[in-house]
């Protein structure tokens, strides 16, 4: 109600778009990269890998019609996202690399 109210109801519904577009695209290439041959599956994906590869690819084109704002915040959500996980790691690593003087 309150987006609403003060008129950035459009960005949040960008935003949501968003990270959903950024989710199906990101599923889409895990089913490339991430696909082990010889191992026996219940189900196979049909036409793969080019049914995959153009989910990705439609993904990535549907986003570039988002407002260039949405985009902006949707990357520096992602890169904050990032650097706080790589300051997270190298803590743990650097504490790991103490304890074990």
């Amino acid at each position: 109600m309150l987006f609403a109210a003060t008129g950035m109801m459009k960005f949040v519904v960008g935003a949501a778009n968003f990270g959903f577009l950024l989710g199906l695209a990101l599923t889409n290439l895990s089913v490339i990269f991430l696909r082990k041959k010889g191992l026996k599956r219940t189900f196979e994906t049909p036409y793969y890998p080019y049914m995959p590869i153009l989910g990705f690819l439609t993904c990535l084109t549907m986003a570039l019609f988002l407002e260039k704002e949405v985009l902006i915040g949707g990357v520096v959500v992602i890169a904050v996202g990032v650097l706080v996980y790589i300051v997270t790691v190298m803590k743990r690593v650097i504490e790991e690399i103490f304890q074990a003087f």
